[in-house]
């Protein structure tokens, strides 16, 4: 019986956030938001559960929390990639996510916080324009 771990794990990275932690829904086009899962003390045959739990501006619902994957040994050096499917992105689009995951045997611990679209980004251009 393996020993409940609950340290080391580091938030995933969502390699295409902007400083404000946006998803820009035009850059990101037709193709799926990569989302990396990486941790100190990853093992090959760990059982990860990544958990996208996202919400239109409205509050719908857009999650996608049921998926459970091994870690492989490629993914020892850079990290599992997750594929978010646009359509869960886009549909939400004006809303929020929070992205995490859980390794089987431990607690959710840290969770990736984004936009889906440009709401501070459009703000400050704004602003911008009227200094």
């Amino acid at each position: 019986m393996s020993v409940l771990r609950t340290s080391g794990f580091e938030k995933p990275r969502i390699p295409d956030l902007n400083e404000f932690n946006e998803v820009d829904i035009d850059q990101l086009g037709d193709g799926p938001l990569l989302a990396i899962i990486k941790y100190a003390g990853m093992q090959v045959g760990d059982l990860v559960a990544p958990r996208w739990v996202g919400a239109g501006p409205t509050g719908e619902v857009f999650d996608d929390i049921k998926a459970r994957l091994p870690v492989l040994e490629e993914y020892l050096e850079n990290g599992l990639v997750i594929k978010i499917e646009n359509q869960k992105v886009c549909d939400a689009a004006g809303g929020w996510a929070f992205f995490s995951y859980t390794v089987v045997g431990a607690q959710e611990l840290l969770r990736q916080f984004c936009y889906l679209g440009l709401h501070f980004t459009k703000f400050r251009s704004i602003n911008l324009q009227l200094i």
